[in-house]
């Protein structure tokens, strides 16, 4: 958790990572089933989501882009 934002890191299907911003959350849609939350720190339990974002790289914070939506599977 970055103040009031969030650095988000996923790994994708190939085994890679990439770190999205989470800018405010009330602003982010959520769907899918099961619980849809999200802690600060690692998840208790590795969960499958489709995020999608607009790229837009930040190299102070090593994003590579901004959080639109999550779906949770």
């Amino acid at each position: 958790c970055l103040d009031n934002r969030a650095r988000l890191v996923i790994q994708t299907p190939d085994g890679k990572s990439v770190q999205l911003l989470m800018g405010d959350p009330s602003q982010i849609a959520l769907g899918g089933g099961g619980e849809q939350t999200l802690s600060c720190g690692p998840q208790k339990q590795p969960r499958r989501v489709t995020v999608h974002y607009n790229a837009k790289l930040d190299a102070k914070l090593h994003t590579a882009g901004v959080v639109t939506a999550i779906e949770f599977h």
